[in-house]
């Protein structure tokens, strides 16, 4: 009896095994564009680049930190373009650049080879979009096409991959409509070829038609001038220092990595991780603890950078930068809703806009991170940041253009001044010293 009794179950278990197996394929056939689907980034990078030599030893655990967009998720799912009762009359594409080498050339030199060697992919690029291309963006270009070394804040294939991904996605977003895209990059190597990539698969025919304008302005403002106090708040800031960490752990990092900085070094550490086969300090299973990373220095670490880097968004300092920086860029914005226009800046850029509508993100803003804006019929629009509606906060909705105001936040960031004009002043800032001296006494 025993010996039926268990088959019994065996059968029953099997069965409700398959049949929830079933409803899970039915439910997500019919909701794919919603589920949260993930990919390995191991195994598409590998088949992308073939940078992986042995991927059993390659594979680590990076979910815990978001820089990167390391699993293309991010880059292929959001709900731009998805908006109830809404007809779009304008769309305001903002993107920073792909996964790029570190900053400084003798890190840079680490990465490997194959990351940095994308002459052929460029020079067909060059080809295909030669109308994009001014004088200075093919100079731009020849970091690129004249060797397969790596050099300092250059783009990899990497980067190239994820702004064809995020390029492919919008334009089935946006496939409704064909209106002419401008486009506008600053003058960098690096958002130069992330703009190219990002319009190889959104619209090739955008680079039958115009070229790329470039700009040396970060925050794309266009003709109004940088406030004065505005770069001056720079000095402001709250340093991103180091906390929550052991003595011990804090030196264990900073000998690895040949570095005190604590920002240096997150950018060196999280740049590997994106491509996890050149992932430096990685712990092997015989080394001593204290000369590499574990799985758990790691998620401690990426654990007290969420924390630096939302006080860091969250700094008066900082937002009142931010606010001057991209206040020219919104008001021009909300007189071009009826516009198509993509810009390819940086971190900066991106940060810059989500702090002036409240949004501090407690992680690096991504490599290949875009937000866009989104004009209706009737004079009304919404933010999104990699895809997810940051404002209004009441999702699925729109604000009138007429009916929103950022008057609160200025006078709550500039209780002393009256106007943009008063705050753009240098005496600001000399206002901000001696009230900054008189709290030190």
């Amino acid at each position: 009896m025993g010996e039926v009794r268990s088959a019994r179950e065996s059968i029953f278990y099997t069965v409700v095994l398959a049949a929830t197996i079933a409803l899970l394929y039915t439910f997500q056939a019919e909701f794919q564009d919603s589920l949260p689907i993930r990919f390995s980034s191991y195994d598409e990078i590998e088949s992308v680049f073939g940078v992986l030599e042995n991927a059993e030893e390659s594979k680590y655990d990076f979910e815990s930190e978001r820089s990167c967009n390391h699993t293309f998720y991010e880059l292929t799912h959001g709900e731009e373009g998805r908006l109830d009762n809404g007809t779009l009359t304008g769309v305001h594409i903002f993107l920073r650049h792909g996964h790029r080498t570190a900053m400084d050339s003798k890190r840079a030199k680490k990465t490997p080879r194959n990351l940095c060697d994308i002459r052929s992919t460029v020079k067909k690029m060059m080809i295909n979009q030669k109308a994009c291309f001014t004088s200075l963006l093919e100079s731009a270009m020849s970091v690129y096409t004249q060797s397969d070394k790596c050099i300092s804040s250059q783009l990899t294939a990497l980067g190239v991959e994820q702004h064809k991904r995020l390029g492919s996605f919008l334009r089935s977003r946006y496939s409704s409509f064909t209106p002419d895209f401008a486009v506008h990059s600053t003058t960098y190597s690096r958002t130069f070829l992330s703009a190219l990539s990002f319009l190889s698969t959104f619209d090739k025919s955008i680079c039958t038609k115009t070229a790329i304008q470039p700009t040396k302005d970060t925050y794309f403002r266009g003709e109004a001038k940088p406030c004065p106090s505005s770069n001056l708040l720079k000095k402001y800031f709250k340093e991103k220092t180091w906390t929550n960490t052991s003595i011990e752990y804090r030196q264990k990092l900073t000998k690895l990595y040949k570095d005190t900085w604590l920002d240096v070094i997150a950018d060196q550490l999280f740049i590997e991780s994106c491509s996890s086969s050149c992932f430096s300090h990685r712990c092997k299973t015989s080394a001593k603890h204290e000369k590499c990373l574990t799985d758990n220095d790691f998620k401690n670490f990426t654990s007290m950078v969420a924390s630096v880097n939302y006080e860091y968004f969250k700094n008066e300092n900082y937002q009142r930068h931010s606010y001057l920086s991209v206040k020219p860029l919104i008001k021009r914005l909300f007189s071009e809703t009826q516009s198509y226009q993509i810009y390819s800046g940086h971190d900066l850029t991106i940060g810059a806009i989500l702090s002036y509508f409240d949004f501090f993100p407690s992680f690096r803003i991504p490599f290949a991170s875009r937000v866009v804006f989104e004009f209706f019929e009737g004079d009304s629009f919404r933010v999104l940041f990699n895809g997810v509606q940051i404002f209004p906060k009441l999702l699925n909705q729109t604000v009138q253009i007429a009916e929103f105001s950022d008057e609160e936040k200025f006078k709550k960031l500039f209780p002393s001044s009256k106007s943009m004009k008063d705050a753009c002043s240098k005496q600001l800032i000399k206002n901000f010293r001696r009230r900054k001296r008189h709290l030190d006494s």
